[in-house]
């Protein structure tokens, strides 16, 4: 298939609001193209064709009455990663990943910049993924690099952040006593943390671009008041935990984080030792110790670690990666986690709680955009 370069709707769907910002990442795409564009997302009612092996094991229901869920396996041949057989896979970059960096990056650090600052910024993100971008990066390490190269202007969002992340922990902390009971309903421990990791999957709702207002938690609280059921479960991440030890939990945002508390508080009450990452300040929406102690888990977790930007493995500083090596369980909480972590756990058992915010990641974890998944590798 001949490459091509992204038609201005797809950027435009992508950037948003920012004019400059769609050219400029139009122009970026068009050189850093490096493979075919992915398949266009499902329409209408066409469907995917997925095959169910015969002997695999299904997971268990979320919920009482709700259908088993086999694990799927992509039929035929795969692109890079994308092949989903059972077991976890490389995740390869799709040329759509370099505009979704920049518009990550960029709008969550425009606001309080000047237009000259704006488009410093640019060019150096751009001047990153224009050189480093290749078909085998990890693209955490990526995204790091990009950060590296506009760290001098975090701090003018830092104060703004600090506000929105404390806005997002007060909406958390009010659905949480609720959500707490609705796990506690479950018939058996498995139930329960099915439950558990359902809530926190569906925590996960900060926008690939910046937010314009504090999360909101309305997944969360139609599933506790049962107007919607538990996102879909692959794989069983209960029979995971039975089997672990040590479980390294890598945190996403602030406010969701509320609700990852309750379930390290059920890894905890099972017996396991628990390590949690969340991001050094400042780091825009993301958690840091401060939103973790907010909510208790200076005193449920066995140990709170900090890393600077996106938690990569082979990158990480000595604590960490000590972390890392003796865990026996990963817990990986949102997008970039996913990114960063997909196939470079070292043969880790990997649950992953988020939204399929994009095509693919959607592709990679079998799940339309938009939807809300707890998926396990082992």
């Amino acid at each position: 298939m001949p490459l091509r370069a992204p038609s201005t709707s797809l950027v435009n769907e992508r950037l948003g609001k920012h004019s400059f910002t769609k050219a400029f990442a139009w122009h970026l795409n068009r050189a850093i193209l490096y493979h075919p564009p992915p398949a266009p997302p499902i329409q209408g009612g066409e469907k995917r064709k997925l095959s169910f092996p015969s002997g695999r094991k299904e997971n268990f229901p979320s919920s009482a009455g709700e259908k088993r869920i086999p694990l799927p396996q992509w039929e035929g041949p795969g692109e890079g990663g994308r092949t989903l057989e059972g077991r976890i896979r490389k995740l390869k970059p799709y040329t759509d990943c370099a505009p979704c960096i920049l518009k990550w990056i960029y709008e969550r650090l425009a606001n309080p910049l000047s237009e000259a600052e704006r488009f410093t910024v640019l060019r150096k993100v751009m001047s990153v993924l224009s050189g480093d971008l290749s078909s085998s990066v990890n693209l955490g390490a990526l995204c790091n690099r990009s950060l590296e190269a506009v760290e001098e202007f975090f701090p003018a969002s830092a104060a703004g952040y600090r506000e929105f992340r404390d806005k997002c922990n007060q909406a958390a902390s009010r659905l949480l006593d609720d959500a707490k009971d609705f796990i506690e309903k479950g018939a058996t421990s498995r139930d329960r943390f099915a439950r558990a990791c359902g809530i926190a999957s569906m925590g996960n709702v900060a926008p690939i671009g910046a937010p314009s207002a504090p999360f909101e938690f309305s997944h969360v609280e139609e599933v506790i008041r049962g107007r919607t059921p538990l996102p879909l479960l692959v794989g069983d991440p209960s029979e995971a935990v039975s089997k672990a030890h040590r479980v390294l939990y890598v945190a996403d945002n602030a406010g969701e984080i509320g609700f990852d508390s309750l379930l390290i508080s059920l890894l905890k009450e099972s017996g396991l030792t628990v390590t949690l990452i969340v991001k050094e300040e400042p780091f825009f929406d993301d958690a840091t110790i401060t939103d973790a102690s907010y909510f208790g888990l200076d005193r449920i977790a066995d140990a709170i670690l900090s890393v600077k930007k996106i938690f990569v493995p082979e990158d990480a500083p000595p604590d960490l990666a000590d972390a890392f090596e003796k865990c026996d369980l990963v817990i990986s909480k949102g997008t970039g986690n996913c990114e960063a972590l997909f196939a470079e756990a070292g043969g880790k058992t990997t649950i992953f709680l988020l939204k399929a915010k994009c095509h693919p990641i959607s592709e990679l974890m079998a799940v339309e955009v938009g939807k809300f998944i707890v998926r396990t590798f082992c």
